[in-house]
């Protein structure tokens, strides 16, 4: 096997002027700032057409989302002659709506997709259209700047079905607590260094603070098995991979003792009242309540300065702080974690990747669709630094969706005030020192066992969110769970996947 390599190359922290290289008419756009006429447009070579863009967020469609797309298409105008139609689904409805969108064959030319957000299991369906050729004329500058490694994140035998949002390419796990209740209450944070080490605090802040939820959204299956398996995408999380060296080994997940031993911690702390009790429908885990204050901790998938992006959207008086517990990994959901896909049956997807060129490479325009208007709801307090405006709060605002590791160049967002001047090069340091997956790249193909695959993905559904999330007794559940995913052709499945992790290692070397 190769050896590790660095994952990406040195991106530009700051992109000074954009290109944007069109191969309909062969013509440049020079670089344009708000309010400039170019002195040369491709835009009037086009025929109109409107672009209908949909994603998730956790506050789903912002109020002001209308006075966004004015501003939008009119600097779109005069560059590719487009609109734009902008829908954000709130996540707990976004992955079933997509769908029912894509398969009803509704007006959709580009949408989010990510691997657990059923990436994988649209593209074995054809849901998704090939882009590479469309990269190549219509968005170059795109392709180059997002480092290769991520780009694996959204290919399939070669071709490519998803651009990349350019941002953090690994992650690790750990939780985020409020630093303004444990400077309260003299709580020494210092010490904890695993999820086990967590939880007496959290008794003790359950009884000090007995109307805050002790840990919101405490899924701990990655404190137990982050380190120890490899996961991908396609079989509902069912099957892992072990790694021994060059030694790949598909198991069954949820037989592991990891699992198990997570699912029972969790389930104590369910019992004891340590998490919310409605954790089962509000499985977005109620940003709401962690802006209202409601909230002493919650465990996340982690990146540098995750705790100064929650910052921007908490209540007066809350302050986040992190606390990075498994080490860094460059996997499948890292790399595929936050895409832009362009449908199959999309009528333009050359004005979409065009769209998106412009998007990753324009700061103003990419500032614009994550911040919002400047004056209305950001204020500018540096050359790439903002505020909110005058009179105007993160709860407040009629545009604040918070979501920038969602969509585009990350590397061209704007700074808070509660984020460091050096986040985007810490961003290219923890990139280059996580630990590489060794099957980041591989892509399971579910086509030979597609009915054990469907059935083990609604079984999942009955049981999962249940056992992760602590409600169920995992002694009394678990059993169950497992047999009937034994009964749907779990073994089946995992033969298959070794058959083709043993052919795609063999293609590696």
């Amino acid at each position: 096997m190769k050896q590790k390599r660095l994952f990406f190359t040195v991106l530009s922290l700051v992109i000074a002027s954009v290109v944007l290289l069109a191969g309909c008419a062969g013509t440049t756009t020079p670089t344009t700032t708000k309010g400039s006429t170019p002195t040369t447009t491709k835009g009037s070579t086009l025929e109109p057409y409107e672009i209908a863009w949909i994603f998730g967020g956790t506050s789903g469609q912002q109020k002001d989302v209308g006075l966004i797309e004015a501003e939008v298409n009119n600097y779109l105008k005069d560059k590719i002659n487009a609109t734009l139609k902008i829908t954000a689904f709130d996540w707990g409805s976004y992955a079933t709506k997509r769908d029912l969108m894509l398969s009803g064959n509704e007006k959709v030319d580009i949408c989010f997709s990510a691997s657990w957000n059923g990436y994988f299991e649209n593209l074995s369906k054809g849901a998704y259209l090939n882009i590479a050729d469309l990269l190549d004329q219509y968005a170059p500058k795109t392709k180059k700047l997002i480092s290769p490694v991520l780009w694996e994140g959204g290919k399939s035998k070669g071709s490519i079905y998803g651009i990349p949002c350019n941002k953090e390419g690994a992650q690790d796990w750990g939780i985020l607590y409020r630093k303004d209740i444990t400077d309260k209450h003299g709580i020494n944070m210092d010490s904890v260094k695993t999820i086990d080490d967590l939880e007496p605090i959290l008794y003790q802040v359950h009884k000090l603070e007995p109307e805050l939820i002790a840990c919101q959204s405490t899924n701990l299956e990655p404190f137990y098995t982050f380190e120890k398996y490899e996961g991908f995408s396609g079989v509902s999380e069912a099957i892992t991979v072990k790694v021994e060296g060059d030694k790949f080994t598909a198991i069954s997940f949820f037989e592991t003792p990891e699992v198990m031993q997570a699912w029972e911690k969790t389930h104590k702390w369910y019992i004891d009242n340590l998490v919310q009790k409605d954790v089962l429908t509000d499985q977005e885990h109620n940003n709401v309540a962690q802006q209202a204050g409601q909230v002493f901790s919650y465990v996340s998938n982690l990146k540098p300065y995750k705790d100064a992006e929650s910052n921007i959207a908490a209540s007066v008086g809350v302050v986040w702080k992190q606390i990075d517990i498994t080490k860094a990994i460059g996997n499948q959901d890292a790399v595929a974690g936050s895409m832009m896909s362009i449908p199959a049956a999309a009528k333009n997807p050359a004005r979409s990747i065009m769209f998106l060129e412009l998007f990753n490479t324009d700061k103003y325009l990419n500032n614009l669709i994550n911040f919002g208007i400047e004056g209305k709801h950001y204020k500018k307090t540096g050359e790439n630094r903002i505020d909110y405006a005058d009179g105007v709060t993160a709860t407040t605002s009629g545009y604040n969706p918070q979501a920038q590791w969602v969509y585009g160049n990350q590397f061209l967002n704007y700074l808070w005030p509660s984020e460091k001047d050096d986040k985007w090069t810490k961003f290219q340091e923890y990139n280059d020192n996580a630990i590489p997956s060794k099957i980041v790249s591989f892509v399971f193909d579910s086509g030979p066992v597609k009915t054990e695959v469907a059935s083990i993905t609604n079984i999942n559904t009955q049981y999962r969110n249940s056992l992760r999330f602590g409600a169920v007794d995992p002694k009394v559940v678990a059993p169950q769970f497992i047999s009937k995913l034994k009964a749907a052709g779990l073994q089946t499945v995992i033969v298959e996947v070794q058959k083709q992790l043993d052919a795609w290692a063999a293609a590696k070397k």
